[in-house]
């Protein structure tokens, strides 16, 4: 992300800030932050904001945004190298959710097989927006522990259901 985009996400996070009356509950990747003072409805302006481009107030960017926490679950470094080198070929972005993003994979760094419950390992689970599946074509294979039937599903991941790790084109 460039400098610029940086000084505009912070400018519109602090009049969205400055602007509101009383508590004002947001989803950020983690769970419930509180943003201070402001009404309820401003929940909504939050999500205005997101809907023009600044997914980073929602998600972890693992780019480097420094409005964003640097939650990168239980993904390793050699995964998550892996991941940036998809998005980069694909040039578009790409959220890793679930039990990857939550940190509670099971058999990370193993050789058992991708499956459910005992003897198995946890699958990555990798989505997209629709519009941008097909940039994905043939590296599929290349992200990490991709489910090998649905490497990457349709949408955007919901902080409301855990957390969310975005991954932008550097």
């Amino acid at each position: 992300m460039n400098m610029m985009k940086h000084i505009q996400t912070w400018l519109l996070i602090t009049l969205l800030a400055l602007s509101a009356n009383g508590a004002v509950s947001a989803k950020v990747a983690s769970g419930p932050q509180n943003l201070s003072g402001g009404a309820h409805q401003s929940q909504t302006d939050l999500k205005a904001l997101l809907h023009q481009g600044l997914e980073e107030v929602s998600t972890t960017d693992v780019s480097g945004s420094p409005l964003a926490t640097k939650n990168t679950g239980d993904l390793t470094k050699a995964e998550i190298k892996q991941i940036q080198g998809v998005v980069n070929e694909a040039g578009r972005p790409l959220e890793v959710v679930g039990s990857a993003a939550k940190g509670t994979r099971r058999g990370v760094g193993s050789n058992l097989p991708i499956g459910k419950g005992p003897g198995t390992r946890s699958d990555t689970d990798f989505t997209t927006a629709g519009a941008n599946i097909d940039n994905f074509k043939g590296l599929e294979s290349k992200l990490p522990n991709a489910d090998p039937k649905t490497p990457i599903l349709r949408g955007a991941g919901d902080t409301n259901q855990g957390p969310v790790i975005r991954f932008e084109p550097e």
